[in-house]
């Protein structure tokens, strides 16, 4: 049996049963615990993934609005933001 913690199924142990952390062969278990593994990196990288691409959606727009405001403005935006990479 397995029991659910909110993250992952945790196998149960079964007194009746001499104690066995779950019904089905070991192996089994680990494989299951292993593709749970899996299954959370995957989702963290994919989180990672969407604040990256949120990321670079916001800096198109930034890029976009530079490119349509008129040349005395990009200049002083363009030297302010090279500032800010310095310090």
């Amino acid at each position: 049996m397995y029991r659910d913690n909110g993250n992952a199924l945790e196998p149960t142990s079964d007194s009746s049963r001499g104690g066995s952390p779950c019904d089905v062969p070991e192996i089994q278990c680990v494989k299951v615990l292993s593709l749970e593994r899996t299954i959370r990196e995957l989702r963290d990288e994919l989180r990672e993934c969407r604040d990256q691409n949120e990321l670079l959606e916001f800096r198109l727009l930034e890029i976009q609005q530079l490119g349509t405001s008129p040349p005395s403005q990009r200049r002083t935006k363009v030297r302010s933001e090279q500032e800010q990479i310095s310090t």
